[in-house]
């Protein structure tokens, strides 16, 4: 089936190297900008014929049976709406789904008389942390679910309010049919940049059953998401300096297992020392966090460092090898599978004798 990603940045490069490994063909990738294009082209194998800057051109050229709109919000309408238009019969949508209700409105209803079929990308049904809570609420024994209180600090209400949303819904079964909500005076600073507004605030629904929602995402609760970023930043360069090493002193005659056994108990080891190497040794990359969740975190980090004129000298090196690899199709492997990429350089393996 052949499809069609409008919209290339971080996210839809995403979905390309997704629908590829699910079979989908790739008849066309749109963005305005040249430099995520040729970004995509770079990482995600795309031919430069495929590239259109152009999206009403990309749909006429390329008719594909399936479209992904992974722009952001502002934009979500008309690009849904033209490609359903256009005959695609499968439409994905990055959420948030639009910037107002008349806006969503309008993309069901030109949904519907194309008769195509749109979905909004919610993932959290599919986790195991919510389809677990779902079977053990559904069970006899638990009782039904009555309210599910969300609580977290500089947090907007669309970008990540509405994943609660979806998830309520699903753990549920029912739509919310009466709100009220409390906007916070201030916005709280967006990752993504300073054009993007997204309200923090206070929120209830209720369903017709009685059931009930609380959201407390507070621009006062602290400043969370900068924490988020800053640990998961530390992390991620400490998982390529450790894979470094162990890849040096392989290579200098040293058993990695020795590595491990002395600098575990000297000033060399960290939390991330003791979770990353026993992975490495044991060559076991089963995802705990995949190199792609790691890559998407990075974007955040440095889009936000670069909005508030930080330089990341590290987090940028070091993006670069897990953008490696990426390319080298481990994407969907454990962080600490950043270790073949030295390998691969020093022509060494880290497993060693115990």
């Amino acid at each position: 089936m052949k499809l069609c990603v409008i919209g290339v940045g971080r996210m839809g490069r995403r979905h390309v190297a997704a629908a590829r490994g699910a079979g989908f063909e790739i008849a066309g990738v749109f963005d305005q900008s040249a430099e995520a294009l040729a970004t995509t082209g770079a990482e995600c194998n795309v031919d430069a014929a495929l590239a259109f800057n152009d999206a009403a051109a990309m749909l006429k050229a390329a008719r594909p049976e399936a479209i992904v709109v992974s722009t952001t919000a502002p934009s979500h309408c008309e690009f849904v709406c033209a490609a359903a238009e256009s005959g695609a019969r499968y439409i994905l949508c990055e959420k948030p789904m639009a910037t107002s209700l008349a806006e969503c409105d309008r993309m069901i209803a030109a949904c519907r008389a194309a008769g195509t079929k749109v979905a909004v990308n919610h993932q959290m049904r599919f986790m195991e942390q919510y389809t677990d809570i779902k079977a053990l609420i559904d069970a006899p024994e638990f009782g039904g679910l009555r309210s599910m209180v969300v609580t977290a600090g500089n947090f907007g209400l669309a970008m990540n309010g509405s994943h609660y949303f979806e998830a309520f819904r699903y753990l549920t079964g029912e739509p919310i049919a009466e709100i009220s909500a409390w906007f916070d005076p201030n916005n709280v600073p967006n990752p993504r940049g300073p054009q993007y507004v997204d309200r923090s605030g206070q929120l209830r629904g209720v369903t017709a059953s009685g059931v009930r929602l609380v959201m407390e995402l507070g621009g006062d609760l602290g400043h969370g998401l900068a924490m988020k970023l800053i640990n998961n930043m530390l992390g991620q360069i400490a998982t390529v300096a450790i894979a470094e090493a162990l890849v040096f002193g392989k290579k200098a005659g040293l058993d990695p297992h020795k590595i491990y056994e002395v600098v575990r108990v000297s000033t060399g080891s960290s939390v991330q020392f003791e979770n990353r190497v026993p992975r490495m040794l044991a060559r076991n990359f089963v995802p705990g966090g995949t190199i792609d969740i790691s890559y998407k975190d990075q974007e955040l980090e440095t889009t936000f460092a670069k909005q508030l004129g930080v330089p990341l000298l590290l987090a940028n090196v070091t993006q670069q090898v897990y953008q490696m690899a990426r390319a080298r199709g481990l994407n969907k492997q454990d962080g600490s599978a950043v270790v073949k990429i030295f390998e691969q350089m020093a022509g060494v393996e880290v497993r060693g004798e115990k």
